[in-house]
């Protein structure tokens, strides 16, 4: 049986590759004899297929020059010439392309991650590209693990539901109660279950790439993972309030060196925290303090599996970012969340670690950096966590027993 999944495997942001990985190893090994793939609604081909530091040639300096430029554009500039070009992707270049893969595939999975969304229509146009080729061939198709939005345009509404109202949908499991919600009030079609996130699954799919790169080091490690602010202001109601996360995070490693820890600064490889985090970086290099010694810097990464072995090297993680967190649980790492999304106020509460989060309205470093400390002597509660991925695998186990029921 040969299953498709659509998501964003190839994202520079790797928490979405996480997703994308620990499903498709998942699901292998749930139906043995099925060959599980990928088609990156974004375009995307390969990890790093994004800007400069692809280093694939031309094609990437072209694309960069492209992209600095239409950063430089007002929002509603921007927005209207983001749709057109998403458009015109979809009908001459993606559809086709995408449609071949279809044509060879038994079952199509949707998800996981927070698909169903409406910037720029980025999510929208995509996902009816793929569903208008879906609906042509007939195939069977399943919606898994995915976030919802709660505010939805008519126009992605409309987008959306040719996926939705596809005769042939014979599964939808959404990843928390507030995109189930999100999800009944947007379509007719209702959800069918609540599905865990994949990406919980991490420790089983990279197990054996992070014993291969086991920590050596005796003196414990706290995390910082970086995120850009832009995120956070966009969402937030409270946007004045909000301490620019270059300062913030800046004070907190400082403070945490401060008290004799050992500190490592790392995103989950977009370009825009990536940015945030040079900044950090060079505001320690001038910084002459005599606690810069305990704090690094890493490389960007570029894969998945470096994305796990580098939290699987930490013994205390912070982090704004939704999968930096989940990967850090899925490994019993005790960590902070740093809210933004509701989606981060979501899984906190469906882990019972709310007590570690932090919302992004007057927070402080000191806050932060208080919960830090408390979290690295309570750890993850072991029952609780059993539980957790108990449930993520079970979840997994269901969609592929509806799978297994597409066969002719």
């Amino acid at each position: 049986m040969k299953i498709c999944l659509l998501n964003v495997k190839y994202s520079n942001n790797l928490g979405d590759g996480i997703i994308a990985e620990c499903l498709e190893s998942e699901l292998t090994k749930a139906i043995p004899d099925s060959e599980v793939f990928s088609i990156d609604v974004g375009g995307r081909e390969f990890y790093g297929d994004f800007g400069l530091t692809s280093a694939k040639g031309k094609g990437s300096l072209l694309r960069s020059v492209a992209k600095w430029g239409f950063d430089q554009l007002p929002e509603n500039f921007k927005s209207i010439l983001a749709i057109q070009i998403s458009k015109y992707a979809m009908k001459n270049k993606m559809r086709p392309k995408w449609r071949k893969e279809l044509e060879k595939s038994d079952v199509i999975v949707v998800g996981g991650g927070h698909l169903f969304g409406d910037d720029q229509l980025y999510f929208p146009l995509r996902l009816n590209a793929a569903a208008c080729e879906l609906a042509d061939l007939g195939k069977p198709v399943a919606i898994y693990a995915v976030g919802v939005a709660k505010k939805l345009s008519d126009t992605a509404i409309k987008l959306f539901s040719v996926l939705t109202k596809n005769k042939k949908l014979f599964f939808v499991g959404v990843r928390d109660k507030e995109s189930q919600d999100h999800w009944n009030g947007h379509f007719e079609r209702k959800v069918d279950v609540m599905t865990r996130d994949p990406g919980l699954l991490a420790y089983s799919v990279y197990e054996d790439q992070i014993k291969e790169h086991k920590k050596i080091q005796t003196q414990k490690i706290i995390g910082i993972n970086i995120m850009h602010d832009r995120a956070i202001v966009k969402y937030s109601e409270s946007r004045h309030e909000i301490t620019p996360n270059e300062d913030l995070l800046y004070d907190v490693g400082i403070a945490l060196a401060g008290k004799g820890h050992q500190i490592v600064y790392f995103t989950n490889g977009a370009t825009e925290d990536e940015v945030v985090k040079d900044k950090i970086n060079a505001r320690i290099q001038t910084n002459a303090s005599k606690h810069n010694e305990a704090i690094s810097f890493v490389d960007r990464l570029m894969t998945p599996t470096e994305l796990a072995i580098q939290i699987s090297k930490i013994d205390v993680l912070v982090a704004h970012r939704l999968h930096a967190n989940i990967v850090a649980y899925s490994m019993k790492i005790p960590h902070v969340g740093l809210g933004w999304d509701a989606k981060m106020d979501s899984f906190f509460k469906s882990v019972d670690r709310y007590n570690f989060f932090l919302p992004s309205e007057g927070v402080t470093s000191q806050q932060i950096v208080e919960k830090t400390l408390e979290t690295m002597v309570q750890g993850i509660d072991e029952t609780v966590h059993a539980k957790v991925i108990s449930e993520a695998r079970q979840d997994l186990e269901y969609l592929a027993r509806a799978i297994n029921t597409q066969r002719h």
